[in-house]
């Protein structure tokens, strides 16, 4: 599942939910997070799986990075 998806299923802002994780982080990292600009590591990905049950997995924390040297602008 999607990060993003997850939060609105619960009815949590970005900074709620980073609040959860230890060490918290900020509402802007998740919102990079959930965009694609940054990558989550692996740590935070495990503590993201921790703080939802496992519904969101390191693997969808990883999908969710885009890779801009990859991705052809047109």
């Amino acid at each position: 599942m999607h990060l993003e998806e997850f939060r609105k299923k619960r009815d949590l802002s970005q900074h709620e939910f980073g609040l959860r994780l230890n060490p918290p982080v900020s509402q802007s990292l998740v919102s990079q997070w959930e965009c694609g600009e940054t990558r989550v590591t692996l740590d935070y990905a495990l503590e993201i799986g921790r703080a939802t049950n496992n519904e969101v997995t390191p693997e969808d924390c990883a999908s969710m990075y885009i890779d801009r040297a990859e991705k052809k602008v047109f």
